[in-house]
């Protein structure tokens, strides 16, 4: 497990994110959380596979790795 900013998460322009995702920063469930270089966007995955994008809403590159992730991932299971 590796534990995130919980700050990433609060409450900001009524932004809510799952259950999980608070679960998780706080260690109560399994999961990993992925950082881009500026912790200020953050995919966090549980070990069950759920799984939930946090932070910055505009940050391109964080979003291309994810999505090329995505498709790594997606072409493997095919």
């Amino acid at each position: 497990m590796t534990s995130g900013d919980p700050n990433l998460v609060e409450y900001k322009n009524n932004e809510m994110y799952p259950t999980f995702t608070y679960s998780l920063l706080d260690n109560f469930i399994s999961g990993q959380v992925y950082m881009d270089g500026s912790d200020k966007s953050a995919l966090i995955r549980t070990d069950s596979g759920i799984f939930v994008v946090a932070g910055e809403q505009i940050n391109n590159n964080f979003h291309n790795l994810i999505l090329e992730i995505y498709e790594d991932r997606n072409k493997e299971n095919q």
